[in-house]
């Protein structure tokens, strides 16, 4: 019984009634990394019980627990692509479907490309000042344009495929996985330090400017 199960068990134990449950993020996508990414995992249930329910959740694993009166909450966003492209281990809801078409009719691709070459062009401006954070400030837009090249191409793109289309403009993959790193590292508090020179900053930001002039086309 693999953990998306175990957890679904116990909270059924615990008297939930479970709606829909699923694999998100990078587990689903195929892109996980070890010692970097949880198992992340969206469990719908009718109304949220007060009893305790840390014996359900794994180490490793992060488990968005949501009533099922507060499912509008993900209203279009990367949460809803996710569950728009999961396999489900269980949907009496229809969540899937309905994800789907929510993401259909709010996909705005222009809009994050315009706000990350505006944090691109700040970054360019003074490079030497976020040599600690500039993975910090540019994945939360990687992340969301994976969400929306996914809609686009109506398929589930990885980190991995556009860490590579990005990598044809002039940056090394491993560069851009440092961007990913760091922000991991930042979110999830961990004791590591990832620094970025001048010169990989000015090659990142470059590179991810030239991959959104061509991304209409993509």
């Amino acid at each position: 019984m693999d953990a998306l199960q175990k957890i679904v068990e116990c909270l059924k134990k615990h008297g939930y009634d479970v709606l829909f449950a699923a694999y998100i993020g990078s587990k689903m996508r195929g892109d996980f990394v070890e010692g970097l990414s949880d198992y992340d995992i969206v469990v719908v249930v009718d109304g949220i019980k007060r009893n305790n329910i840390d014996e359900c959740i794994p180490q490793g694993v992060e488990l968005i627990l949501v009533p099922r009166e507060k499912i509008n909450w993900f209203s279009g966003g990367p949460l809803c692509v996710d569950i728009a492209f999961s396999t489900p281990y269980i949907d009496r809801i229809g969540l899937k479907e309905k994800c789907l078409r929510v993401i259909r009719d709010n996909a705005s691709l222009s809009r994050v490309k315009d706000r990350l070459k505006a944090t691109i062009d700040e970054v360019l401006r003074n490079p030497e000042e976020y040599v600690d954070v500039v993975g910090i400030l540019i994945y939360p837009y990687l992340k969301r344009l994976l969400s929306l090249l996914s809609i686009k191409r109506g398929r589930l793109v990885s980190r991995q495929e556009l860490f590579e289309e990005i990598s044809r403009f002039g940056v090394p993959t491993h560069l851009l996985f440092d961007v990913y790193a760091q922000y991991v590292v930042a979110k999830r508090g961990l004791n590591k330090e990832i620094k970025f020179n001048v010169e990989d900053i000015v090659k990142l930001c470059k590179a991810i400017k030239k991959f959104l002039d061509h991304c209409e086309g993509i």
